[in-house]
């Protein structure tokens, strides 16, 4: 018997699932987001990093370069 895995598809679920759509955060999110930010101990740079990281789409390890 063959040691590869047995892909089964079903009308929900492609092979290629794992390969669907970036799920996004909505306007509300980011509000909520930003505001919580400013209640951490460096409010000033926290709140801007994440700020110019969700505008510019900028990944975590391009933000902390």
């Amino acid at each position: 018997m063959a040691k590869g895995r047995n892909v089964k598809s079903s009308e929900k679920e492609t092979t290629n699932y794992h390969e669907k759509g970036k799920d996004y955060l909505i306007d509300s999110e980011i509000k909520a987001f930003l505001e919580a930010s400013k209640k951490t101990r460096y409010p000033n740079r926290n709140y801007l990093l994440l700020l110019m990281m969700y505008r510019h789409d900028l990944r975590v390890s391009e933000a902390i370069a």
